[in-house]
C-alpha cells in the first residue's frame, strides 16, 4: 500500500505494523508542526492559548489519523462508526479548545473533563487494540488479511529428527 493510500483512502485493511509507523509518523509530524506554529505552547512560561495556525494544524492531522484507524478497526473487524465517532470527538475538542472552553488549569467545567478524559480512555484503548492485537484472520468484508502471504515462523525442517531419518 502507497503512503497517499494509506494516509487518505478509507477503504481497505492494514496491520499493526502499517498501523504504528504511519502513527508514529502522523504524531511526530503533527508535535514538530506544532512547535513551530505555537512555539509559546510548547516552550513558554505559562499557559499559552491555542493559535489559528494550531487549531488548523490539528485539523489537517485528523484526517490521515483518521483513515489509519478506520483501515486497523477494519483489519479488527470493528464497526467503522467506532474511528468516525472518536474523530468527531477529537473535533469537538479541537474547536472547542480553540475557542478557548477546554481549560484544564483554572475552573474546568464537568464537561471540558469528562471529554478529556473520555478522549484519554479512547484513546488508550485504540493504541492496545490497533497497536497490539491481531486483526481478523483470513478476508473479511473490508479486504484480504494484510498478513496473507507473509511468512510466519515455523520450525525448521529436521528439527528433533536425527540425521538419518
Amino acid at each position: 500500500m502507497d503512503w497517499k493510500t494509506l494516509l487518505f483512502g478509507f477503504d481497505g485493511r492494514i496491520g499493526r505494523k502499517q498501523w504504528w509507523l504511519a502513527m508514529v509518523l502522523l504524531v511526530a509530524m503533527s508535535v514538530g508542526l506544532s512547535m513551530l506554529v505555537n512555539p509559546h505552547a510548547w516552550f513558554g512560561s505559562g499557559i499559552a492559548r491555542t493559535t489559528v495556525a494550531d487549531t488548523l494544524l490539528s485539523l489537517s492531522f485528523l484526517i490521515p489519523e483518521t483513515a489509519v484507524s478506520v483501515k486497523r478497526f477494519n483489519d479488527r473487524g470493528w464497526p467503522q462508526v467506532m474511528p468516525y465517532g472518536y474523530s468527531l470527538m477529537m473535533l469537538t475538542y479541537i474547536v472547542l479548545d480553540h475557542f478557548g472552553h477546554i481549560d484544564l488549569n483554572g475552573s474546568p467545567t464537568h464537561f471540558s473533563v469528562a471529554l478529556v478524559l473520555a478522549l484519554t480512555i479512547l484513546t488508550v484503548a485504540i493504541i492496545i487494540d490497533n497497536g497490539f492485537l491481531r486483526g481478523t484472520r483470513g478476508a473479511n468484508r473490508h479486504g484480504p488479511d494484510p498478513l496473507a502471504g507473509v511468512p510466519t515462523a515455523t520450525p525448521a525442517a529436521g528439527l528433533g529428527r536425527n540425521a538419518h531419518g
